[in-house]
């Protein structure tokens, strides 16, 4: 198994990623893609675009704001993998149960037969039940 990292300019160029991935999956068979979201400002689901837009939100709504750029792009990537005939799966935070205190921890197991590649946002966690913007 291979955990690899897409930022957001990257992910702007989709084919190339899917050709990456595509690559990496042969080599290693089973892939955790971790994603940002698609472009930087002011590309609308950027996260520093959003981020913007929530100026005068509470943190709790911050966190809540930007992971829509990161579900976006990671369902769009899972889309465009499953459209070339790759076993991919998007999985929220809520479904890894990946919960944030002094240290970041998986409460639910992955099961890697679901799917050959799971495709997980990567700045945001669960603090208490509640999305939270990694540092």
């Amino acid at each position: 198994m291979l955990i690899i990292k897409f930022g957001g300019t990257v992910l702007k160029s989709i084919d190339n990623v899917v050709d990456l991935i595509k690559t990496e999956l042969k080599k290693h068979q089973k892939l955790i893609v971790i994603i940002s979201a698609i472009g930087r400002c002011p590309d609308p689901y950027a996260t520093d675009t959003l981020m913007q837009m929530g100026s005068d939100v509470t943190k709790e709504e911050l966190a809540q704001l930007a992971s829509c750029g990161e579900i976006i792009s990671g369902i769009n990537l899972v889309n465009e993998l499953k459209k070339e005939n790759v076993s991919a799966k998007f999985l929220s935070v809520y479904d890894l149960g990946l919960e944030i205190n002094d240290n970041l921890f998986l409460k639910n197991e992955i099961k890697l037969e679901e799917a050959d590649i799971f495709v997980i946002p990567g700045f945001i966690a669960l603090k208490a039940g509640k999305l939270h913007l990694l540092p």
